[in-house]
């Protein structure tokens, strides 16, 4: 192998077959005893071909990425984070067959006024759940001394489906509008994530930014609507299995 320049570092990564690295939680990757390395290593749930590359790296991005990974092990949040390619030579790589499933992260932007309508539907989602397709994230599970609206924007960030619970309640509300919306509907525009509205109570909605999306239930009559909830429930739950086997 050829020397390693003193400014560079040597990196072993994980890419996927289409996206960028996926940088493991640890900054460092070795071979166990055996000389293997463990496929646990490297975080991002990836599926189909990957490829483990041995990278050239500037040692201030190594130094960028371990203050990145320091922070991460402290708040147990890893967005995403950019890297110029030009930054980076590629000495050698290996493709690798990685068939594990992964479970799609579902973000609930919603009204707290709305909170029975969210209990019901992630009820309705347990199957996807029990079946290891979805795990499911909303504002509940923030901890006291948290930074509300940091750890919100870093699960929007994480999200593949982003479900918005919309009612009049949803659209009154500036958070809900002006921050989770907004920024859901960034990823959703640059092909990062997919937002999906879901009409719990009758309101007009079409004029909002997100009116030109096919809503759930069914016709997008709101849930509220229905003669039986559970029947309207079990409309969005199946509309959400098909979006994400078509995401898959």
């Amino acid at each position: 192998m050829q020397n390693i320049p003193l400014e560079k570092d040597l990196w072993i990564a994980h890419r996927r077959a289409i996206g960028g690295l996926i940088w493991p939680k640890e900054p460092k990757i070795a071979p166990d005893q055996k000389g293997e390395f463990s496929i646990t290593t490297f975080e991002g749930g990836a599926s189909g071909n990957i490829v483990i590359s041995l990278l050239l790296v500037d040692k201030q991005i190594s130094k960028e990425f371990e203050e990145w990974l320091e922070k991460g092990h402290k708040t147990g949040e890893y967005p995403g984070k950019k890297v110029q390619d030009h930054n980076i030579i590629e000495l050698a790589n290996v493709k690798v067959v990685y068939d594990k499933a992964r479970l799609f992260r579902i973000f609930f932007s919603y009204s707290h006024e709305d909170q029975e309508s969210r209990i019901a539907l992630e009820k309705h989602l347990s199957i996807l759940k029990r079946l290891k397709l979805i795990e499911t994230w909303h504002d509940r599970h923030i901890t006291a001394g948290t930074d509300f609206s940091d750890k919100i924007a870093a699960e929007i960030d994480r999200a593949d489906l982003i479900l918005i619970l919309v009612s009049a309640s949803f659209l009154a509300s500036d958070y809900c509008y002006s921050k989770e919306m907004t920024r859901a509907l960034q990823r959703h525009r640059k092909g990062e994530a997919r937002v999906l509205p879901i009409i719990v109570r009758a309101v007009d909605w079409k004029g909002a930014p997100f009116g030109n999306l096919l809503a759930l239930p069914t016709d997008a009559k709101p849930v509220k609507s229905w003669s039986n909830e559970d029947e309207a429930w079990a409309d969005v739950a199946n509309g959400i299995r098909k979006v994400i086997e078509e995401m898959q």
